[in-house]
């Protein structure tokens, strides 16, 4: 599978994945764009420059005309950084035990964490779980 460039990347991810939102509620553009004034990035909160490549989504968000923008850069590390856990899920061992039975809704909940914090709770999980089927034998 070829690399995807950073563009390619920030394209790839919904930033509001997750809000629920409100009836009506759409997107009206989305896309990348060479800024012709500075902006403020809404994922990081710093400038975007004069001439920098920026996502700007238009959206119809509570009834109100919004407009977003973000790093690319900003947008493609968080593309790595849940293409990353998503690997880690689907390398997660799947429950067999009825103890287990939340156990991939806990990790879904979960999936806002960083990747370090998550490789941390997945052992502290995997070594539960051992402890637990240990028991149970």
């Amino acid at each position: 599978m070829a690399q995807l460039s950073d563009e390619q990347k920030s394209m790839r991810l919904n930033p509001f994945d997750g809000d629920r939102g409100y009836p009506g509620d759409r997107v009206l553009r989305d896309g990348l764009v060479t800024t012709k004034k500075e902006h403020v990035c809404n994922e990081c909160g710093h400038a975007i420059v004069v001439g920098e490549r920026a996502r700007r989504q238009v959206c119809i968000f509570g009834g109100n005309i919004e407009t977003y923008y973000w790093h690319v850069w900003c947008l493609a590390k968080a593309y790595d950084e849940l293409v990353g856990i998503d690997k880690i899920f689907d390398e997660m061992p799947k429950p067999v035990h009825e103890f287990d039975a939340d156990y991939d809704l806990d990790f879904l909940i979960l999936k806002n964490k960083t990747l370090t914090e998550l490789l941390t709770l997945q052992q502290m999980v995997m070594e539960a779980i051992q402890e637990k089927i240990k028991d149970k034998t």
